[in-house]
């Protein structure tokens, strides 16, 4: 390393700096980017709270909006069902002294005739449907009647089908009813009254 000589400048010595660099090590890291401070991050929260909690709020009001419209819509439906349901009748009173025939849901039935052609107490499970299907009381009448084995009062699942139009009105054309503890099983075709014969669509 060389230096400068001595200079002497109003009697005031003053030595050469050296021609020689100062080296300083290289650093090995970066300069950090500058951080964000909390006055200014804290308004940026706030609004993206706002923004996130106001959606949830409307995407909360739209699903209750769709459960109300369903809920809505389910009702009107229950409604016109039920009205077609009270404008379908079992036929027609098609005899005279009959009971039940040409109304809707009968709580009993009657031919107008002897027992065989009575239904009584009968709760339908439904209506207005291609089938109605009710259960209730009917006279059973056995194959052979003896004193040991008479007529008598039995449960009776009850059907009225054949849905079409008697006398300009939405009616069941046909009814059966027929005693399972007995043995016996639903056959449409064999009516009680109506099918083929007409005649619970004709009036009396």
């Amino acid at each position: 390393m060389r230096c400068r000589p001595l200079l002497i400048v109003s009697s005031v010595a003053v030595l050469a700096a050296c021609s020689s660099p100062v080296n300083r090590p290289a650093s090995n890291f970066e300069t950090p980017a500058p951080v964000a401070s909390d006055s200014a991050a804290a308004p940026k929260a706030a609004a993206d709270k706002a923004a996130a909690d106001t959606k949830a709020s409307a995407d909360a009001q739209a699903a209750k909006n769709v459960a109300a419209k369903a809920v809505a819509d389910k009702a009107a439906a229950d409604a016109k069902a039920a009205r077609t349901a009270a404008s379908v009748t079992l036929g027609v009173v098609w005899a005279n002294n009959s009971r039940g025939y040409g109304t809707a849901r009968p709580g009993e039935i009657s031919a107008g005739g002897d027992s065989s052609g009575n239904v009584s107490d009968i709760t339908w499970s439904s209506w207005g449907g291609a089938q109605a299907t009710g259960h209730g009381t009917g006279i059973y009448w056995p194959s052979e009647i003896s004193p040991s084995n008479p007529r008598r009062p039995e449960p009776v699942t009850i059907v009225a089908y054949d849905l079409g139009t008697c006398a300009g009105h939405a009616a069941y054309k046909a009814v059966t009813w027929y005693f399972p503890q007995e043995g016996q099983h639903l056959d449409l075709s064999k009516a009680a009254y109506g099918g083929d014969s007409g005649d619970i669509c004709t009036p009396g």
